[in-house]
């Protein structure tokens, strides 16, 4: 199991054959892998969640997974730091929050 925010980065973007480690994984390709056959349970488990997490929970400005999201190990705490920013963000006025 990977237990260090490089080596689940590095996973996901072998997963996904991302070659460059600043490039973000398409939401469409996660989509994609959920939709078909071929996943482990554990391997479907882990990309609901990623899913999840970038499409609805605390997702980013555009249809990818950010690598930020990659490394975020405690994913729960992730959600509420970026609902906090959310919130800050709109209390102080901005048109479109995070």
């Amino acid at each position: 199991m990977v237990t260090d925010g490089e080596s689940l980065k590095s996973l996901w973007r072998e997963r996904y054959n991302i070659i460059s480690s600043k490039d973000p994984i398409p939401l469409s390709a996660i989509k994609t892998k959920l939709l078909g056959n071929g996943l482990t349970d554990d391997e479907f488990k882990q990309t609901f969640v990623l899913f999840a997490m970038s499409s609805f929970l605390a997702p980013g400005s555009g249809a990818v997974v950010g690598l930020r999201l990659l490394s975020a190990l405690n994913w729960c705490k992730y959600v509420l730091e970026e609902l906090v920013i959310g919130v800050r963000e709109a209390v102080r006025g901005a048109k479109y929050v995070r």
